[in-house]
């Protein structure tokens, strides 16, 4: 079970990769790209974290989440078609309200359960799993990045509106069509590097090292990487990157590892170097 969800939330991350680069005009505007690479994030987390828990208990646990969630799909389900739709047959229509209630019940508690046997009060929080394994700027930067995108934001719908500073504005997410494409794009590229890191030796059907070296040798040369408050939002001039880059590569070239940099990188390459307990 476990490695079926290695193989696929790598295929999802692959596969996001694509549409992300993909020509603007062949696919849908970019910000639709925002909830998935939040998505793509929590699921590297989370399976890393799975494989790195000791005696094997990530497997054990996954069976449990399934069932969880199962449950609860099915107890909303019942109440929705029950109330809009009660003709239509659907799985678990069939439940008294009852025993929908009392599955859901006795699913939380067998994940409860398994928690406390594994020495916990509860289930650990995304950020806890994401220190646990190492992937603290991933989880700081890009799944709050991400997550700005997937809730009420009043900020990143008026950022939507581009015209003159007193109006009147065009609303359109085509506004800022590049800004969502190039975060998708890098941010992606990034997330890709993780998996092939924490995953690749044993679940990639193929040797993908080459383009690996390739990718975080493009990272590296980009010298504007996608921001979660743009200067250009602010109504602000940008700096001139190019200069601040090119002061960044003298001083590393001068000092070496001294000037702090690409600490997601490092992150993400460290987790192929993570033992599991």
């Amino acid at each position: 079970m476990l490695e079926a969800l290695v193989q696929a939330a790598t295929a999802k991350c692959v596969e996001f990769n694509i549409a992300a680069n993909l020509n603007p005009t062949r696919d849908a505007p970019a910000i639709m790209l925002m909830s998935t690479l939040r998505g793509i994030t929590e699921d590297l987390i989370w399976l890393t974290y799975l494989c790195q828990l000791r005696d094997g208990l990530g497997k054990k646990l996954i069976p449990l989440l399934i069932q969880e969630n199962m449950a609860k799909g099915i107890d909303v389900q019942r109440k929705f078609f029950e109330t809009n739709n009660p003709l239509q047959p659907v799985f678990g229509s069939g439940s008294t309200a009852s025993d929908s209630r009392m599955r859901t019940e006795q699913a939380k508690k067998d994940v409860k359960a398994f928690w406390v046997a594994a020495g916990r009060s509860g289930a650990p929080s995304v950020r806890e799993m994401a220190a646990a394994v190492g992937l603290d700027s991933t989880y700081e930067f890009i799944y709050f990045a991400t997550s700005n995108f997937v809730h009420f934001n009043p900020g990143a719908l008026l950022r939507m509106g581009w015209g003159e500073t007193t109006g009147p504005f065009t609303f359109s997410i085509e506004n800022i069509n590049g800004y969502y494409r190039n975060f998708a794009s890098f941010y992606g590229a990034i997330l890709f590097v993780g998996f092939n890191a924490s995953f690749g030796q044993e679940y990639f059907t193929a040797e993908v090292g080459s383009e690996v070296k390739r990718l975080i040798g493009l990272v590296r040369k980009i010298y504007r990487w996608p921001e979660v408050i743009t200067f250009e939002e602010m109504n602000m001039p940008p700096p001139m990157y190019v200069m601040t880059h090119a002061l960044r590569e003298f001083m590393m070239s001068e000092q070496g590892s001294s000037i702090a940099y690409a600490e997601i990188l490092m992150e993400v390459q460290g987790l192929g170097r993570m033992s599991s307990a």
